[in-house]
């Protein structure tokens, strides 16, 4: 796992907001129309306060989260589903099974546990009535903890992100062999010293505004309770730093964009052609915004055991997603991407074709549906977990633990 970043996952903690307790949010079948209304700011009268940092950096994470799981040994789908999410967060459909101490036989008490949950896996998928491929029903044991005597054992089951998880825990928690059981998480997540952040963060992060900065939208800001975020791109000849592309509000209890009545609550920085306000509001590659000061500069770089695509996957990408991305859709999805950035290390996602769902252009789509659902070259998208921005056998360049940074050998364009 990357240097720059400590991902400890285990599930033996208080739990928080249920991620079910939501709509999941479908894909677009359009194109954002952005609201009509102004994103207004005012600063106190001491303009000395303007650009004063308050509060730390909080990446946005969709509840319920879509995660993308590669046909491959479980090493590489625990990298590719939690590499670069943050502390709390929920890893769908992962569930540890706390047995009781005084089970002996651990073998047959997994056994049991991972039948129960494919009973509940095959009557979810028999009620909806659709034919989906065998795959998507598959109930794995991610692994085992044999405890020795007088302490509990436990058990990691992975079942399909978009079964009911209440249901999944009863009919795991019925077994008399069974303590008790709680979702999988993301419970650590420790930074290096120094300022870069991992790249995931330009798909959507909180933005707290800066000491004396209040703000005001009609129709999006309607409460103390709804927030701003910002999502952006990598820039700079190494893909090192961060530039900020877009405003949106939305909804801290399940982190989804607001709707106004003449569209929807994002302000995009191609839409500003004030000077002032572009720095005000987005500022520019490797600088932050003045009303969101505390925004992330410089991405981390990503090191050889970061998650990664074979260079001869780009052009048919497959995965099994953790839910389907619409009604009548299956888990299953198709990426198509090219190669970007320095020394063509970085993957930009161009497509995506959801069995049964519309498919996602990069051509003629909105920077918001790019950002949710693609990506941009080295960036995840928001929705969907664990996609891989790194083509495997190639180290792009941005800054080490050491605050230096790997020039390419041949720097690209400026985006």
């Amino acid at each position: 796992m990357s240097r720059n970043i400590l991902l400890l996952l285990v599930g033996l903690m208080a739990l928080a907001i249920c991620a079910w307790c939501v709509d999941a949010i479908e894909l677009p079948t359009s194109s954002i129309q952005p609201s009509t209304s102004h994103l207004r700011a005012r600063s106190r009268p001491d303009r000395h306060s303007e650009g004063i940092s308050v509060g730390s950096v909080r990446r946005i994470v969709p509840r319920p989260m879509v995660a993308a799981r590669q046909q491959t040994s479980q090493t590489e789908v625990d990298a590719l589903i939690t590499y670069g999410m943050p502390a709390g967060a929920a890893i769908d459909g992962q569930y540890i099974v706390i047995f009781k101490e005084s089970v002996t036989d651990i073998t047959a008490a997994v056994a049991q546990s991972q039948s129960r949950a494919t009973q509940v896996v095959t009557a979810s998928v028999a009620s909806t009535g659709a034919n989906v491929e065998p795959s998507s029903l598959q109930v794995s044991v991610l692994s085992v903890a044999d405890a020795p005597p007088g302490v509990p054992s436990q058990a990691v089951i992975s079942v399909p992100g978009d079964v009911d998880a209440a249901a999944v825990k009863a009919a795991l928690s019925a077994s008399d062999d069974v303590l008790g059981v709680v979702q999988n998480r993301v419970v650590a997540v420790t930074q290096a010293a120094g300022s870069c952040y991992p790249a995931s963060f330009a798909a959507g992060v909180q933005g707290t505004p800066a000491s004396g900065v209040t703000f005001s939208w009609n129709e999006c800001l309607t409460d103390s309770t709804t927030k701003l975020a910002l999502f952006g791109e990598r820039c700079g000849n190494n893909r090192d730093k961060f530039r900020w592309t877009g405003i949106y509000a939305y909804n801290p209890s399940n982190n989804q964009i607001i709707k106004s009545s003449t569209g929807v609550c994002v302000r995009f920085r191609t839409a500003e052609t004030d000077a002032t306000r572009l720095q005000r509001f987005f500022g520019d590659c490797g600088v932050a915004p003045k009303y969101f000061s505390n925004l992330p500069t410089s991405v981390c770089m990503e090191d050889a055991s970061s998650p990664c695509v074979d260079a001869t996957s780009l052009p048919n990408y497959a995965v099994t997603l953790s839910r389907s991305l619409c009604t009548a859709g299956s888990p299953s999805a198709t990426f198509v991407g090219s190669a970007c950035g320095p020394n063509n290390a970085l993957i930009q996602w161009n497509k995506l074709s959801p069995k049964g769902c519309v498919t996602v252009l990069r051509d003629g789509t909105d920077a918001k549906t790019q950002a949710d659902w693609i990506g941009q070259c080295g960036v995840p998208p928001l929705q969907i977990a664990g996609l891989p921005t790194r083509i495997c056998g190639k180290v792009p360049g941005g800054i080490d633990n050491g605050g230096g940074s790997t020039p390419p050998v041949t720097p690209p364009p400026e985006p």
